[in-house]
């Protein structure tokens, strides 16, 4: 039985695959371009306005957020990303911090970095636990075998949350290292490398040996 757990949670390493949509300078601008349609007279447009407080930027970037396609983070959970990356860039970035993180700039560049290992990464965790716990619980076949699947499988969610919290920025820095990878998201470096598929399997024996296999010893 942990062996078919252990196949059932290594598979959900190729489910990660984050895409962002396009950078957040080229939708401003598009946004500003479009400006919006006045309702009284459709062919006259009102500039949008670049955003002028902090609050106002991080609107904006939830705005982008909820629309952006993500495969792996469910519907339901969209908003909930979302609405933490806009709480918590608010709390680590000031406002001059994020309208450089939409120039292609060295500075740019080092304020997207911190955006990356202080917003996403912490920000990332709950549809990460989300999607594995839902993963888990929906295998009927697997989760008949089990004798506490609810147990088990929260086990599991909370684990990879858990280290995702805590280690989440020391792993996505030794992924930016490699060549090719200085500016990997946090979704893809956390969630689709094979980190996540080894600690799914050394969090999946955990949580099998405390919720499953301890009811043998009885």
């Amino acid at each position: 039985m942990a062996f078919k757990l252990f196949y059932l949670f290594v598979f959900l390493s190729f489910l990660f695959v984050p895409l962002c949509g396009a950078s957040w300078a080229a939708q401003l601008g598009q946004d500003q371009e479009s400006g919006e349609v006045d309702l009284v007279d459709p062919n006259k447009k009102t500039e949008k306005k670049e955003p002028q407080t902090l609050e106002e930027m991080a609107n904006f970037f939830y705005a982008e957020c909820v629309k952006s396609p993500y495969s792996m983070i469910q519907p339901q959970d969209v908003e909930m990303y979302c609405g933490c990356r806009s709480v918590k860039m608010m709390e680590v970035m000031s406002l001059d911090e994020l309208k450089s993180t939409l120039e292609q700039t060295p500075e740019g560049k080092f304020q997207r970095t911190r955006l990356a290992y202080f917003v996403d990464v912490p920000c990332v965790a709950y549809p990460a636990m989300s999607l594995v716990l839902d993963q888990c619980l929906g295998d009927v076949e697997t989760v008949k075998t089990m004798k506490q699947p609810r147990k088990t499988c929260r086990c599991l969610a909370q684990s990879m949350g858990a280290y995702i919290k805590t280690k989440g920025v020391d792993s996505l820095m030794q992924e930016r290292m490699l060549p090719g990878h200085a500016e990997m998201s946090a979704e893809e470096a956390l969630l689709e490398r094979p980190l996540f598929n080894s600690k799914m399997k050394e969090f999946t024996r955990k949580c099998v040996a405390i919720h499953e296999q301890q009811q043998d010893l009885y």
